[in-house]
């Protein structure tokens, strides 16, 4: 049985002060597991430590890969072109370092397609992983935490403009241990639709970022809600970025997804069989309904911006979590781990899209024998005829990511519960870090 959901506390950019604040152990330096991806991930980043240079692709550190763990895919169908996959090159980039009492996950997805997409959300995971590892050991609270992740976006930008990318979403995750409690601290910041969730095998999964689309007065898959990256001239587009905070216990699952997962937990989208969503009404309609719930309010934490004031919008965010538990339990049953949640999201997805692959391959194959034909205007959705929109299979075609973190202390290769008293593994400081700058290129390798 369920359980209720632990209380998820969301703010906005003017009101993050109002955050719960928590006193938090200081983090610990020792690097346990560490990993990036799909592909190279952020490897040609350097990323700059207070101490030391460390380089990404140094730190995939995990053989058994148990704690901490990533894993990315393309949803889209072979073109025949090309001979690859059409969307390529996959566009979202993960990246997650976990240290021996807290853990830094970040993931981006590149708006659009191509080399600079890319480019951007590599941008964007790089200079937020770079400031954050710098700056975090500052931190004495929850709120120093949220205000670092959100300097920590500037670093992002900045980056992304110095290298000249494009626009990508960012959702950016801090585990913590709090000071004088057997509970962890869950701190993060998005900008997009690139989401931030929590497993608990009693109360299943939990999205923590659906403040940042809980007031959207409709649900278009097409735009991300906002960006970093150079939207309007070189400013960002921070329109949904959202500040979140809930607690955890050891042994609970933190994961980030890209949209080309979430989106395809939709039961109205994936349309797969999912017990209690295999045939419910149009979850898109109810979200084309004004929200009940502002970003802003002037209520204290407790009895505003939390997962309980929100009961229309959380008609899709209940079916798409529910769709998820389901999924994950039944894969992995007794031993669900980082790798298992990782595994089982994405086999899902690419499973709910296989359909829709065969059958643009076979559009596509029937195009290259019709001069008047083409595979982009059909895939841009311009010119369609009715009766191909009619039969189009289900699921939403996409690149997709996930990237996840099992709560605990690291002792040796064993999960440990986390201790009360305060940790001097490094030093605090008493004033809130600056801004950081762009980082540099290593040569390649």
């Amino acid at each position: 049985m369920i359980s209720s959901p632990s209380v998820v506390h969301w703010k906005g950019i003017t009101d993050r002060s109002d955050l719960p604040s928590h006193v938090v152990v200081p983090m610990r330096k020792n690097i346990c597991e560490a990993a990036t991806g799909p592909d190279e991930g952020v490897k040609r980043i350097l990323l700059e430590t207070a101490d030391s240079c460390e380089q990404i692709w140094e730190l995939n550190t995990s053989k058994e890969r148990q704690r901490a763990f990533g894993e990315g895919k393309s949803l889209y169908h072979h073109d025949s072109v090309s001979g690859g996959l059409l969307g390529d090159p996959v566009a979202d980039v993960y990246a997650v370092i976990a240290r021996e009492n807290s853990c830094i996950l970040a993931l981006a997805d590149g708006v659009s397609w191509g080399e600079k997409s890319r480019l951007a959300a590599r941008c964007a995971v790089a200079g937020c992983l770079q400031y954050l590892k710098t700056h975090l050991c500052t931190a004495n609270t929850t709120l120093d935490i949220m205000e670092i992740l959100y300097n920590s976006f500037k670093s992002a930008h900045e980056f992304i403009l110095k290298r000249d990318g494009l626009l990508t979403t960012l959702c950016a995750a801090v585990v913590c241990q709090l000071k004088d409690s057997d509970k962890w601290g869950l701190c993060v910041l998005n900008v997009g639709d690139s989401l931030a969730f929590t497993y608990n095998k009693e109360r299943g999964v939990q999205e923590v970022t659906f403040g940042s689309h809980c007031d959207i007065e409709s649900r278009d898959m097409r735009c991300p809600g906002g960006s970093l990256g150079p939207c309007v001239g070189n400013n960002p587009d921070l329109r949904n970025l959202t500040f979140s905070f809930t607690t955890l216990d050891t042994g609970d699952i933190v994961f980030l997804t890209s949209d080309g997962v979430s989106d395809n937990f939709d039961p109205v989208i994936s349309q797969c069989e999912t017990p209690s969503f295999a045939h419910t009404n149009s979850l898109d309609s109810t979200l084309d309904e004004p929200r009940v719930s502002e970003r802003t309010t002037n209520a204290s934490p407790d009895e505003s911006g939390s997962d309980y004031d929100l009961p229309r919008a959380q008609l899709y965010d209940l079916a798409m979590v529910k769709n998820m538990t389901e999924v994950i339990q039944k894969e992995s049953p007794i031993d669900i781990s980082a790798v298992a949640v990782c595994t089982s999201l994405l086999l899902h997805v690419l499973g709910c899209t296989q359909k829709k692959r065969q059958h643009r391959e076979q559009i596509q194959a029937r195009a290259n024998h019709n001069p008047n034909g083409g595979e982009d205007r059909i895939h841009q959705g311009s010119e369609r005829e009715p009766s191909r929109l009619d039969c189009e299979p289900p699921g939403k075609l996409d690149h997709a990511a996930v990237v996840a973190f099992e709560v605990g202390l690291y002792r040796g290769n064993r999960r440990g519960k986390p201790s009360k008293v305060t940790d001097n593994h490094c030093k605090s400081k008493n004033t809130r870090p600056k801004p950081g700058g762009a980082e540099k290129e290593s040569r390649n390798v």
